[in-house]
């Protein structure tokens, strides 16, 4: 009985003596059949540097990228792989391959972080960060199709994890707290700028972050039909931003959202009231009544309150009243418009 196995055994030997050893770095071309990887003459990576940074001088952030193998891939001094890192981060920003920028960021940071171009790379990730808030990326079922996983977000969180106290750690904080506000994540919004109030009060964007946190604090009592008291804390921003920050750019912005703040927490005041002459509580109707009636004495809503007052003190009925509620004021229950000031401001947001 022949062996059946002994034509793919001579095959095998035949095949381990033509081809390399396996713990060899061996790569196969056409044109040149098997050859070493070793066996090729390539340049110092000090000199692929060298060229790397003409490259980058003049413009040709590709080429600068390709003439970086060598310095990343071989062995080279620290130095050397210190100053390719850093190039290679920059030029492949330059040439918008935003994934690979923070792959060599990450890099850089993990076997430099004292290194002399740290600094640098922090506003660089910082650049890398914006550009993904304010890019256009594809999704599946939702999820944005971004290399790596990399988020604006996560970029922004990792830097300030890393450098705190850089000069542009406080605009990194603004950013995020920009980016919850976008996204109507409110309370994370207010979080991110409160940090920054605390963490930078004397740095300029200390101002704009009070702003935004009562901007935020005001949008977060949106769809509350009576609780008032995320619109009270909303108001006291507003009130303190004016304070604090006497001859702020946006202080009429501040001023104007206060005074809406206050409108809305009248008409809010006004609805509980309304609500419980609804549900046959008169004496609790005529206390919230009388409280609106005297705190906008002089304006449309307190004339509102003074008449609706009036007509359930003469012993008017509930379906009376109401129909008189909207009667009187038949944008009670409307959003009011925002002013042409806060639009503006706003629209800078995205919102």
């Amino acid at each position: 009985m022949k062996n059946k196995l002994l034509p793919a055994a001579l095959l095998m030997i035949a095949l381990a003596a033509v081809m390399p050893p396996a713990q060899a770095k061996w790569v196969w071309t056409p044109e040149t059949g098997w050859f070493r990887v070793e066996s090729v003459p390539r340049e110092a990576p000090e000199e692929g540097l060298e060229k790397a940074k003409e490259s980058y001088e003049a413009g040709d952030y590709k080429k600068a990228q390709v003439e970086l193998q060598n310095s990343l891939r071989f062995a080279a001094p620290d130095e050397v792989r210190e100053e390719a890192l850093f190039l290679a981060a920059s030029a492949s920003f330059e040439a918008g391959d935003i994934w690979k920028a923070h792959h060599h960021v990450l890099a850089y940071w993990q076997a430099y972080p004292k290194g002399p171009h740290t600094s640098q790379l922090v506003e660089l990730d910082y650049k890398i960060a914006l550009r993904l808030l304010g890019g256009k990326w594809g999704r599946i079922y939702g999820v944005p199709l971004l290399p790596g996983g990399i988020t604006g977000r996560s970029v922004l969180e990792k830097l300030l994890d890393r450098a705190p106290y850089h000069p542009l750690a406080d605009d990194a904080q603004l950013a995020l707290g920009d980016f919850y506000l976008r996204r109507e994540n409110y309370p994370e919004a207010k979080l991110a700028y409160e940090a920054l109030v605390i963490r930078y009060p004397q740095r300029e964007t200390a101002e704009e972050a009070r702003l935004m946190l009562a901007v935020a604090t005001a949008l977060d009592s949106q769809g509350i039909e009576y609780d008032t008291g995320v619109l009270q804390d909303a108001a006291g921003e507003f009130e303190y931003f004016t304070a604090i920050f006497p001859n702020a750019d946006k202080r009429s912005v501040a001023s104007t959202m206060f005074n809406r703040i206050v409108t809305a927490l009248g008409r809010k005041d006004l609805q509980t009231g309304l609500y419980y002459l609804r549900t046959g509580h008169r004496d609790s109707a005529a206390h919230y009544l009388r409280s609106v009636e005297t705190r906008y004495r002089g304006a449309r809503l307190g004339d509102v309150a003074f008449e609706l007052l009036g007509a359930l003190e003469s012993g008017q009925s509930n379906r009376h009243i109401m129909s008189l509620a909207k009667r009187l004021n038949r944008d009670l229950y409307k959003e009011r418009e925002r002013s042409e000031e806060y639009e503006h401001y706003l629209q800078r947001l995205g919102l």
